[in-house]
């Protein structure tokens, strides 16, 4: 199991994903753009999709790292976090905007916007039954939405991490039985 980490430097902005290997780290792939990034996800075509702060999606090649092109995201103003959900849509947190919004990654064309209880929303995930959590961080909360709707309610809120800016689900494990 290889390990993934990126990192982000605003002067030069470059992306650098770094994969750990038995004993060491490895660069894999570095991306200079000149651009502010947020987000990336890496999609089962192979490829690199980060967000960029310039109001579109930018696309890389897996493997070289050459650039693909753009999505353009033009009702977002700040594209941060993305992730590509089960329904094989581009989801976006767009962290100005207050928003998160849904795109079809082979039209480029905005499928949907959730904008309830979101302000500063910065990370998206998904949850087994398809809904999916974005994390505010300007009102401190974590907002689920129901995957066929657009209907948000909150789910977590007044975190101890003031202003959070990332969400992890991970899987609870059965609790045994009490032995007698």
């Amino acid at each position: 199991m290889a390990l993934f980490t990126w990192e982000m430097a605003v002067a030069p902005p470059y992306i650098t994903l770094m994969g750990r290997l038995e004993n060491r780290w490895e660069s894999l792939l570095l991306v200079f753009q000149g651009e502010s990034y947020w987000g990336l996800d890496w999609v089962a075509d192979g490829n690199l999709y980060v967000g960029s702060f310039l109001d579109h999606v930018d696309r890389f090649d897996g493997v070289t790292g050459a650039p693909l092109g753009i999505i353009p995201t033009p009702e977002a103003s700040s594209p941060g976090s993305i992730t590509f959900g089960p329904d094989g849509m581009l989801y976006l947190s767009d962290y100005f905007g207050s928003q998160a919004i849904v795109y079809d990654e082979v039209t480029g064309g905005l499928v949907k916007t959730f904008l309830e209880e979101l302000s500063g929303p910065n990370s998206v995930v998904f949850a087994d039954n398809d809904d999916f959590l974005v994390a505010s961080y300007f009102n401190n909360r974590t907002v689920s939405f129901e995957a066929e709707s657009n209907i948000g309610t909150v789910f977590a809120a007044d975190h101890p991490l003031n202003g959070h800016r990332g969400l992890l689900l991970v899987p609870a494990a059965p609790i045994p039985e009490p032995s007698t």
